[in-house]
């Protein structure tokens, strides 16, 4: 929804850094600037783990250490990457950003009450059987926001092992959804989490997705407007620190969703036109709070 659920980091995750005392082993930085005396013993997965002079063990999320921390264990031969994945700042804006529609789509489970699909980056989980080909086609739209909001060079999304998923609950019923933490009036929800490295959870209805029932299946609305679909989509995919200041959280998910969508791809060229009507018609037709003007 266009409030966004409360996203938080977990505290130890910002501050372990502060609270542990000095060590011998080089200074190593986090995100935040705080420093820790520690050694480095080995990279495990996405954390490097280190060791104080007093033995203790510490681990770290390598998206929570600096570059130049990060560089070092790259430079230890393990493997890690030299720097965020995430910090793409200096690659050019695109104009079009189009998702290959040649993913799998594996299915988990199929009994009655639970269906679990999954897609390259997200899980999909349903109380009604579409069947991994009608979830290929709904994943489309998925596959591509993701892809579109890894693209833009704003740091917005956050490195992860692809077997990370992000999760996503859809429903039947928009009495379901509401039963499960959706709310009247929206089209879908992302409900965030403070636990460390949980991706939190999207929550959808049928309707929004313009999956209808024919007979005993479904069909796609194909002319189903998924403009908030997306900027949920959006919120989910945002690193932990996007989410930290709302006015980058909330007008990067309406940058996506405002722009032009069609079969997998994003017209970013095209956009402009989008954003300047949503800015300028704010405030007409019972719209709510004064209109900024006809310039932008």
């Amino acid at each position: 929804m266009k409030t966004p659920a409360r996203n938080c980091l977990t505290a130890g995750a910002l501050c372990f850094l502060s609270l542990l005392s000095p060590a011998e082993g080089r200074t190593w930085t986090n995100t935040q600037g705080k420093t820790l005396e520690a050694e480095f013993v080995k990279l495990d997965g996405q954390k490097a783990v280190l060791t104080r002079a007093g033995g203790q063990t510490v681990t770290i999320p390598l998206n929570q250490l600096s570059e130049v921390d990060r560089n070092f264990i790259a430079e230890q031969g393990t493997g890690a990457p030299p720097s965020n994945p995430a910090d793409n700042y200096k690659q050019p804006w695109p104009r079009t950003v189009k998702c290959p529609d040649n993913f799998k789509v594996e299915t988990i489970k199929e009994e009655k009450g639970e269906y679990i699909y999954e897609t390259p980056h997200f899980r999909f989980i349903c109380d009604a059987k579409l069947g991994a080909g009608m979830i290929k086609r709904l994943g489309l739209l998925f596959e591509a926001t993701h892809l579109a909001n890894k693209t833009l060079p704003i740091g917005n999304i956050p490195p992860h092992d692809d077997s990370a998923k992000f999760p996503a609950y859809l429903y039947e019923k928009f009495s379901t959804y509401l039963e499960n933490g959706g709310l009247e009036g929206t089209a879908g929800i992302f409900l965030g989490t403070t636990r460390p490295g949980d991706r939190g959870r999207i929550l959808v209805p049928f309707q929004s997705l313009g999956v209808k029932p024919m007979g005993s299946t479904y069909i796609i609305d194909r002319d189903k407007d998924s403009t908030t679909l997306i900027h949920e989509l959006t919120h989910q995919l945002m690193s932990p620190q996007a989410k930290q200041a709302s006015w980058f959280c909330e007008g990067s998910a309406e940058y996506v969703a405002m722009t032009p969508y069609a079969g997998g791809r994003f017209n970013f060229g095209a956009n402009r036109s989008h954003i300047v009507s949503r800015v300028t018609e704010y405030g007409k037709k019972n719209t709510g709070g004064p209109r900024p003007g006809g310039r932008f």
